[in-house]
């Protein structure tokens, strides 16, 4: 298990850069994410205090939390939905209750007590009729007879990701929306889609699409996780069932929110986007403008898995507490305000349910996690980690396992805008990694960052290093930090270091402990 590790030169205390764990309540039907620590194994670390005397281990027990394990949401065990008591059908008068394998059936009345309905005072939409979709096939191609708001963003891809970048147009429907390729399942998408818009609560489907309740769910599911601007709606569907073909004739969409609380709530998000919009500057590249977006989420949002809206952008934003499936959305959000495609990809960290990104640069797609990257520690406070800026498709599948959607992810096979091959902090042997490193802790003390980093090109080399900076019969660690301290005017300690490594992606961090 290939995890990030830290240890100490001489008496350090145990700086660990921790991520809280989480566990959310197992009573909600939504998707929910377990975060690991990303700086310890399920045994307590070891801090390795290193002199140049003696060198001695030590282990901090760390406090444990309940981890409740997920699987990924498929269609034999999903996790997103769940089904209510239906309604009425609207076409025999009979009802169904759908049985999907692995789903709960709740009762009607544990969402109308804790969900806020839309009333007329909210908006007055809620008077009108269902919204009534129906399709004719032409030659096995259904159409919408009411309204199509199957909207694809297509632009062309940038060449060159670090050049100034201009914002294009925002991006409306997310990528998984354009990878459909099932009649049913973007009419459905798109009659939903359009309900929810208008915030109406009932609408019904024509028997000609034969929608399965697995359909339903499928296609609900995909909105809940992909539609971000869509926060408020519930996790609980309710739908009827025709009794005699068996396929879906309604629904209903169920609010978190009343329809005045939803506004504000956009209005309060709007607010903080359009302030982070408005620090990007006009020489910035697509690059900078990804990578700014990053250090927002990483600087700005605390990891919180007890926080309200810890799970969507309400929570990133306005609260600034979210868990990576909220810090995910936020990083997606920000990148289709300015037409720069990303997706939110869902899988496992160790085991533990996960969200992070990928994002297209320069016609090329990498992988991005700013919930691993947003790093907090008792001596340190909080700081900004690359350890997961833009890592290729192997990189990133040897620290996490992917799980299986109905469409393919893209491939992610380039290393061009990964953040230390482009900031040329990439050591090739042990003599550039010692003097990156140096640099490195220059550069950190000229604005008193508290970490410096590097990367090593392959194990082998990054065995060399580890072995040569922590080993016993070198330490240049303590070389490394001391020739730097004699070019930085801001001082910091020599005497006590902290580092950090991970033997997955050969990444090395020394801890700078400023004295004045």
């Amino acid at each position: 298990m290939n995890r990030f590790k830290k240890g100490f030169l001489r008496f350090g205390a145990a700086a660990l850069s921790a991520l809280m764990l989480s566990s959310c309540d197992t009573h909600t039907a939504e998707w929910d994410d377990d975060l690991p620590v990303p700086v310890t194994t399920s045994a307590s670390p070891t801090v390795i205090i290193v002199t140049e005397e003696s060198t001695t281990t030590e282990e901090i027990t760390l406090p444990t939390r309940e981890i409740t394990s997920r699987t990924a949401a498929t269609s034999e065990t999903p996790e997103l939905a769940t089904t209510t008591n239906p309604p009425t059908d609207p076409v025999d008068g009979t009802t169904a209750v759908s049985t999907i394998p692995g789903v709960p059936r709740v009762p009607l009345s544990e969402f109308t007590s804790t969900t806020p309905s839309l009333t007329e005072s909210d908006t007055s939409s809620m008077t009108e009729p269902p919204i009534s979709f129906s399709s004719v096939y032409d030659s096995g191609t259904a159409s919408l007879t009411e309204d199509t708001v199957h909207v694809v963003t297509t632009l062309p891809d940038v060449t060159d990701p670090f050049a100034p970048y201009t914002a294009r147009e925002e991006i409306v429907r997310p990528y998984s929306y354009k990878m459909l390729n099932n009649d049913k399942y973007t009419y459905i998408y798109d009659a939903l889609v359009t309900a929810i818009d208008r915030r109406r609560t009932d609408i019904t489907f024509s028997d000609v699409m034969g929608i399965t309740a697995d359909d339903y769910l499928a296609v609900y599911q995909q909105i809940y996780n992909d539609e971000i601007n869509m926060f408020f709606i519930d996790p609980k569907i309710q739908y009827a069932i025709q009794s005699s073909t068996k396929t879906v004739a309604s629904a209903v969409i169920i609010y978190k929110h009343g329809g005045a609380e939803i506004s504000r709530m956009e209005e309060a998000i709007d607010e903080e986007v359009n302030r982070v919009l408005d620090g990007i500057a006009p020489n910035m590249s697509q690059y900078d403008i990804v990578k700014y977006f990053h250090d927002y989420i990483c600087e700005n949002v605390v990891y919180d898995d007890e926080a309200e809206n810890c799970n969507n952008i309400y929570g990133a934003f306005v609260n600034k507490r979210a868990l990576c499936q909220g810090m995910a959305k936020a990083f997606s959000y920000l990148c289709g305000k300015v037409g720069i495609e990303t997706l939110t990809v869902t899988g496992d960290a160790d085991g533990i349910a996960h969200m992070w990104n990928m994002v297209k640069l320069g016609g090329e797609w990498y992988h991005i996690d700013p919930t691993y990257d947003n790093a907090e520690s008792p001596t340190y406070g909080r700081y900004v980690r690359y350890d997961y800026f833009c890592l290729d498709d192997d990189t990133m599948r040897s620290k996490r396992n992917i799980y299986e959607q109905e469409y393919e992810y893209p491939r992610a096979g380039s290393s061009r805008c990964n953040y230390y091959s482009r900031n040329g902090l990439v050591g090739n042997d042990w003599d550039s990694v010692r003097d990156i490193l140096t640099d490195q802790v220059v550069k950190s003390a000229e604005e008193k960052k508290v970490i410096a980093q590097v990367k090593c090109s392959d194990k082998a080399v990054y065995d060399e290093a580890m072995d040569k900076l922590f080993g016993l019969s070198e330490k240049q660690a303590i070389n490394v930090m001391n020739d730097a301290l004699t070019m930085s005017d801001n001082k910091f300690r020599t005497d006590n270091i902290s580092y950090a490594y991970d033997e997955g992606t050969h990444i090395i961090t020394l801890y700078l402990d400023y004295t004045n």
